[in-house]
C-alpha cells in the first residue's frame, strides 16, 4: 500500500463510521453488519499503514510505566476519571506529538487497575487540556498523524491468548475512539510484534 494513502484514507472512513453511527439506533440489521465492516476496514488500514513503515517509531506504555507522583494539584481535571488515591497514582512526561512539550500522562493507581489494564489519561503539553481517558493494558502511539497528533492503540487483554486493540485518532482536540477489533492467536501475535519491534517505552 503507499505510505502516503494512509493519512488520506483515514478521514473518509472516520467520516463513513460517524455517518452509520447517526442511524445505528433502531435500524436494519444492515447497518450493523456496515458498520462492523467499516470498523474492521479502519482498523486494517491502520495496520496496512504500520506495515509499510519500515523506520516508524511508536512510543509504548504498559501498566508499569511511570512513577508514583502526588497529583492532587490536578484533582479538578481527574475528578471524572477513576484513577484511585491520587497520591498513588503515576505519571511520565514525553513527547508523543512531536512538538517539542512532554505531555503528561497519568496511569491510575493500582488499586483501580484490572486483569484488563489501567486507567490512563493524556494531558496535552502545551495547554494542559485533557486531551482523553483509556483503559487498557498497553498504549501505543504511533504514525500516520491525524490533526497533528499520532494514532493511538489501546490494547485491552482478554485472555492469554486474545484481546481487543482500540483505534483512536485526534478529533476537536480530544483523542475519540474509531474502531475496534478482536484479536486471538497468531494475528494477535503478529499485531503485538510488529507495534514492540517499533516500541521506545520511558
Amino acid at each position: 500500500m503507499d505510505q502516503g494513502l494512509v493519512p488520506r484514507l483515514l478521514p473518509d472512513t472516520r467520516m463513513c463510521l460517524m455517518v452509520f453511527s447517526l442511524f445505528s439506533r433502531g435500524t436494519p440489521r444492515w447497518v450493523d453488519w456496515m458498520s462492523a465492516f467499516l470498523r474492521q476496514t479502519f482498523f486494517l488500514t491502520v495496520l496496512a499503514g504500520i506495515s509499510n513503515m519500515a523506520a516508524a517509531s511508536a512510543v509504548c506504555l504498559d501498566r508499569n510505566s511511570g512513577q508514583p507522583t502526588d497529583l492532587t494539584s490536578i484533582a479538578n481535571k481527574l475528578s471524572d476519571l477513576d484513577h484511585g488515591p491520587l497520591i498513588k497514582a503515576a505519571s511520565l512526561s514525553v513527547d508523543i506529538n512531536r512538538d517539542g512539550a512532554n505531555e503528561l500522562i497519568v496511569r491510575s493507581s493500582d488499586e483501580a487497575c484490572g486483569s484488563g489494564g489501567c486507567f490512563f489519561s493524556v494531558f496535552d503539553g502545551k495547554t494542559g487540556r485533557n486531551l482523553g481517558e483509556q483503559f487498557g493494558g498497553m498504549l501505543y502511539f504511533h504514525e500516520p498523524f491525524t490533526n497533528g497528533w499520532p494514532v493511538l492503540e489501546v490494547y485491552g487483554h482478554s485472555s492469554a491468548e486474545s484481546g481487543t486493540f482500540a483505534t483512536w485518532v485526534m478529533e476537536g482536540g480530544r483523542y475519540l475512539a474509531v474502531a475496534d477489533v478482536f484479536l486471538q492467536g497468531a494475528l494477535l501475535k503478529q499485531h503485538v510484534d510488529k507495534l514492540q519491534s517499533m516500541c521506545s517505552i520511558p
